[in-house]
C-alpha cells in the first residue's frame, strides 16, 4: 500500500531498505566470455554488505562474492566457464536488511572458438593485396568483423582498418590492400634507437576478430619498402652505397637510365654515400 497524507498536516511514514533490481548487462552471452551485472538499492547506506550468488542450470556455482554498496549501487563482472549450462541465475541479498532479489535468467550459448588466423605472407609492399583467413566456430551469425592493428612492442597496438567478412561453415577469407599511411621519415632509425638500448624493427601488422570479440591474434606481417635514386650528371667509376634504417649497408649501381633501385628494404630514413674514383692512380 502506498503511503498517503492529507495536505496541511504533519505525519510520518516508514519505507524499508530494499534491492530495487538486479540485472545482467546482457541477456545472451557465450561461454568463456565475461559479463557485467548491476544491483540497484533504495535507502541503503554506504558500506552496506551485499552478497551475490550465481548458479547455472545444473546448480554449479558460477559466482559467489561479498561486497559493499555505495551510492545505492553495486557493480561487478564475472567470466563464464566453458562448461556453464544455460540459463544462469543471479541472486543479490542485503543480509542486514533482509532483502533479496533475482535477476532475469542469463542465456548462455556455446563458446566461440577462433583459430587459424593468418596472413597469406610474412612481408608486404605498398599497395599489395593480401589475404586474411581463419576459422570462427560456434558463432551463430554469418558475418564477422576483423580489425587490423599495427603492432607495438609496448602493447599500444594501433587499429588501422576494419574489415567485414562473410562466414562459410565457420571459415572466412578476405582481401585487403595494404597502405602505409604514415610517413616513413617519422620512424626511428637503428642508430637513434641504440642510444636508448633498443633496436630497429620493421613496422609489423596483425589482425584479430573484433566481432565476435576474441583475444586470438594472427601472425605478424612486416612492411618492406624500396628506395629509388636518380643520378644526375653521373661520374664514371663512382661507387654508391645506401645505409638503410636498420643499419644495413647496400652497394648499388645505376641502371641504363641512371636510376638506382633498392627493393625490399627496411622502411625509414637512411644514408646515401658515394666514393669518387682515385684520380691519382
Amino acid at each position: 500500500m502506498p503511503n498517503t497524507q492529507q495536505t496541511n498536516a504533519t505525519g510520518t511514514f516508514k519505507q524499508k531498505s530494499e534491492i530495487v533490481f538486479v540485472r545482467w548487462a546482457r541477456s545472451i552471452v557465450h561461454a568463456k566470455d565475461s559479463v557485467n551485472y548491476e544491483v540497484v538499492t533504495a535507502l541503503v547506506g554506504n558500506g552496506a554488505e551485499i552478497t551475490l550468488l550465481a548458479k547455472d542450470a545444473k546448480g554449479k556455482v558460477i559466482l559467489k562474492e561479498k561486497g559493499q554498496v555505495y551510492g545505492g549501487k553495486y557493480f561487478g563482472k564475472t567470466s563464464l566457464p566453458e562448461s556453464a549450462q544455460s540459463p544462469i541465475s543471479l541472486t543479490a541479498e542485503l543480509p542486514k536488511h533482509q532483502s533479496k532479489k533475482n535477476a532475469l535468467p542469463l542465456t548462455v550459448l556455446p563458446a566461440i572458438t577462433v583459430s587459424s588466423l593468418k596472413w597469406d605472407r610474412t612481408q608486404v609492399r605498398r599497395k599489395e593485396k593480401v589475404t586474411l583467413s581463419g576459422c570462427i566456430i560456434g558463432y551463430k551469425s554469418t558475418n564477422a568483423t576483423l580489425t587490423v592493428y599495427r603492432f607495438s612492442e609496448m602493447g599500444a597496438h594501433i587499429p588501422v582498418a576494419r574489415i567485414p567478412v562473410a562466414l562459410s561453415e565457420g571459415k572466412f577469407q578476405a582481401g585487403w590492400e595494404f597502405t602505409f599511411k604514415a610517413s616513413t621519415a617519422l620512424l626511428a632509425t637503428n642508430k637513434e634507437l641504440k642510444k636508448h638500448g633498443e633496436s630497429y624493427s620493421k613496422p609489423s601488422y596483425f589482425f584479430c576478430v573484433s566481432e565476435p570479440p576474441s583475444p586470438v591474434k594472427s601472425n605478424l606481417m612486416e612492411f618492406i619498402d624500396e628506395i629509388k635514386i636518380r643520378i644526375v650528371n653521373p661520374i664514371k667509376d663512382v661507387k654508391y652505397e645506401i645505409i638503410t634504417a636498420d643499419d644495413k649497408e647496400n652497394a648499388v649501381a645505376p641502371d641504363g637510365r641512371q636510376v638506382m633501385i633498392l627493393k625490399d628494404v627496411a622502411p625509414g630514413r637512411g644514408e646515401f654515400k658515394m666514393t669518387l674514383p682515385d684520380t691519382k692512380k
